[in-house]
């Protein structure tokens, strides 16, 4: 065992060891926008990425704004 340690063995302290470390995770919005290359965009209509052929990006980075 490498994390917490194998000295924490109680549900207690193995909470509280999460709580000092755990992080939360975000997934991010609007970072690959579907609008018009010449307007920042990064995905066309299809939601393939301008400058590849078969590249999809189908998620809440696609939202316009």
């Amino acid at each position: 065992e490498a994390y917490p340690s194998v000295n924490v063995t109680s549900d207690a302290d193995i909470f509280a060891a999460i709580q000092a470390t755990g992080h939360p995770i975000y997934q991010a919005s609007g970072t690959c926008a579907m609008k018009a290359r010449a307007d920042g965009g990064v995905v066309d209509e299809n939601l393939v990425v301008y400058g590849t052929q078969n590249l999809r990006i189908a998620d809440a980075s696609i939202f316009p704004i």
